[in-house]
């Protein structure tokens, strides 16, 4: 049974992708460059755990596009397509799960390969799933798992 979400007082109004993420805070860290590796759009906001993303997936064989929110990601896939969106479930603005509702309903997007991840522990895994992405990752865990995963989704 779905649980019904309630409307925190101030909160802001859904997106819709006819009108996009646009915001004005944080960079993209893209690495652009045309390499067959495949290509990952990795989005947290926490710089640290950017980091160490970046080093797991550059070490796995991906090239790794960065981005410190849901809206300066969203501005990445404006300029390059991925193969794959790894993001974060808690966000300040935007959070992960209103960003991928907005891919999911973005036709040149829809049908990328998402994993959603937290180091809220598996309580947001139901959350992630019913948002639409593809598969959850603890962040507790994902050095064991997230490589396995990004495979199993780009096969």
């Amino acid at each position: 049974m779905k649980r019904p979400r309630l409307k925190r007082p101030g909160s802001k109004p859904e997106m819709n992708a006819s009108e996009g993420l646009n915001g004005r805070n944080g960079e993209s860290r893209a690495q652009e460059g045309k390499s067959s590796r495949p290509k990952i759009l990795l989005i947290d906001d926490d710089p640290d755990q950017l980091t160490v993303f970046e080093t797991l997936l550059h070490g796995s064989g991906f090239e790794v596009i960065t981005a410190e929110s849901a809206k300066v990601g969203a501005r990445a896939l404006k300029q390059t397509s991925v193969d794959i969106i790894i993001c974060d479930i808690m966000m300040p603005e935007v959070s992960g799960g209103k960003f991928v509702r907005f891919i999911r309903k973005s036709p040149k997007h829809a049908n990328t390969p998402i994993i959603m991840i937290t180091a809220g522990g598996r309580d947001f895994e139901m959350d992630a799933l019913t948002n639409g992405a593809d598969l959850f990752c603890d962040k507790g865990e994902a050095k064991k798992s997230l490589i396995t995963q990004i495979r199993m989704l780009l096969s």
